[in-house]
């Protein structure tokens, strides 16, 4: 758990709400803030406004301060439910609401969703065919997964030099699962390849490559049989 410096909280709240509009701090953005989340109640105590939340932080700090423990906030946290298939954005309008560093978010987005696919383009318009493929095989299986497009400076500033960071190579798509780098590139690819060996058209293809070459040999033989007659009835009728 982050400690914040001198009780503050890291983050900015929404006039005359108890909704984060900004992160200000790393260690606010670690500890578990993100933007949007509607603050309900400090160590148990309801709060209903911004100047309620401040005083209930501000004695919660101060008795901890004495007696030692943790803060402990209840949030409302609203947003894509994780069971989805969505791009995510860093940024509001090209607005940043973390003023963190983006390797900190990305850590932090990697420990929210159980898969992320850093990728070129959004998913209803991939850039490269493989991307286009590893979406696919995750569709196929059933696996909702988070996107981020690495190319749109704009909405998510300095992404892709992050992404090499945390992938250890500069080649798009990258894919983490739990927080875990997977794959990327040509290695994304040989998975794909190796995933759709087995499915039914696959299975299907091969079955009609294996009978026509079992007819194959068995018109060679038949046809070696008859030459076969046809030498021995000739020697015979010598």
């Amino acid at each position: 758990m982050e400690t914040l410096p001198k009780g503050r909280l890291g983050v900015n709240l929404v006039h005359g709400q108890q909704k984060v509009s900004r992160v200000v701090m790393k260690e606010a953005f670690n500890a578990g803030w993100r933007v949007g989340d509607v603050i309900l109640s400090v160590n148990g105590r309801k709060v209903t406004s911004n100047a309620a939340t401040q005083k209930a932080v501000r004695s919660a700090v101060k008795r901890n301060y004495y007696h030692g423990g943790r803060v402990k906030f209840e949030v409302r946290r609203w947003g894509v439910p994780d069971g989805s298939r969505s791009m995510l954005q860093f940024t509001t309008n090209g607005r940043r609401d973390h003023l963190v560093p983006m390797l900190d978010i990305a850590k932090g987005i990697l420990q929210d969703f159980h898969i992320v696919l850093f990728m070129e383009g959004t998913l209803k318009k991939p850039k490269n065919r493989l991307t286009r493929q590893v979406i696919k095989e995750l569709d196929d299986r059933g696996m909702p997964f988070k996107a981020v497009d690495c190319t749109d400076e704009k909405i998510n500033p300095g992404i892709r030099n992050v992404t090499e960071q945390l992938a250890g190579e500069k080649v798009l798509p990258q894919l983490f699962i739990d927080g875990a780098h997977v794959a990327g590139g040509r290695a994304l690819q040989d998975l794909s390849t190796e995933s759709t060996a087995a499915t039914p058209e696959s299975t299907e293809a091969e079955a009609k490559r294996w009978l026509f070459a079992h007819m194959l040999v068995s018109w060679f033989a038949f046809v070696c049989s008859a030459a076969l007659v046809v030498v021995l009835f000739w020697w015979s009728a010598r």
